[in-house]
């Protein structure tokens, strides 16, 4: 049994390029040729050569929730217990989402700056553009909310750069077939107007307290369009894929005793929840991974 108040629960989202290798804590893959930072995806040092970019318009995720795989945990006397949606038991402590929420809407260290900021910033922004470039990365954003301005945090990784599509129509991003295992609410679509970054160029990392890395392989981000002009990204969903052999990897650390991260997900090394929703990528066992996401036009003073 694991002591639930010593859970690492928090998550927070981060971006980083293509050369981040599928298994947590390993090193980037390979050395940069040159010192404007091209083969790593760190497309903002280009200006060292190069005129300067201009600023991008700004987009800040304000509501996070995992909505599927589940999270899972065997509390002592209560059984296996679902807390991704609902508070532990006997008040033992949030659940998921709401601990995610919490990290992007306060400051809990009292910095003056928000916990937890992902920010998308578009160069330019375009409703209907092809193949139009987006940086993606975590923020430093000033607390409250209501009047953050916000910066790239690059203590925590450098701004990346992917590109991104933009559709008048139709479909843009949807859980692929048979990954996803019933749960209510499920994953949603997200229909045009909107707009969707490219498969696979920027690996989604989830960085768990203690620092401990998470990559989820073939990452994309979504979302609708609201506003004219746009200001606000809506329905959004964040998709990846973690392989089960990674996630057999990570552990994490409570006083109770170490968790590994397997044994949270149904299916995985010890897990207690009834079911499996293992999914299968290259002939590799894992999950996929899905979020529903808001993002905001944010007041932006980056380059």
């Amino acid at each position: 049994m694991t002591n639930a108040r010593s859970l690492p629960v928090l998550a927070l989202l981060a971006l980083l390029a293509a050369t981040v290798t599928a298994q947590a804590g390993e090193p980037l893959v390979g050395s940069p040729l040159y010192g404007d930072g091209f083969e790593s995806g760190n497309t903002l040092a280009w200006h060292l050569r190069q005129p300067p970019l201009p600023p991008p318009t700004a987009f800040r995720v304000i509501d996070l929730d995992l909505r599927d795989p589940h999270v899972w945990i065997d509390i002592f006397p209560f059984g296996c217990v679902d807390f991704t949606d609902d508070a532990l038991p006997a008040g033992l402590g949030p659940s998921f989402n709401e601990s995610l929420q919490t990290a992007i809407e306060s400051d809990d260290d009292g910095d003056g700056l928000l916990d937890f900021s992902l920010i998308l910033g578009f160069r330019p922004f375009s409703e209907t553009g092809v193949d139009q470039r987006i940086d993606a990365g975590c923020g430093l954003c000033t607390d409250p909310p209501a009047t953050t301005t916000c910066d790239w945090d690059r203590r925590v990784a450098i701004p990346r750069t992917t590109s991104y599509d933009g559709l008048a129509a139709g479909l843009c991003l949807d859980a692929l077939p048979g990954t996803t295992s019933g749960y209510d609410p499920p994953v949603a679509p997200t229909l045009a107007p909107c707009v969707v970054t490219d498969i696979g160029l920027v690996p989604i990392v989830i960085v768990v307290i203690d620092g401990v890395p998470i990559i989820l392989e073939d990452g994309q981000i979504s979302g609708s369009l609201v506003g004219t002009p746009v200001f606000r990204l809506e329905d959004g969903l964040v998709r990846g894929f973690l392989s089960e052999q990674v996630a057999n990897s990570i552990v994490l650390p409570g006083p109770a005793g170490d968790v590994v991260l397997s044994s949270l997900l149904p299916g995985g090394q010890g897990s207690c929840a009834v079911g499996d929703d293992r999914d299968v990528l290259d002939g590799r066992s894992g999950w996929w991974f899905y979020l529903e996401q808001v993002a905001e036009e944010t007041d932006f003073v980056g380059d």
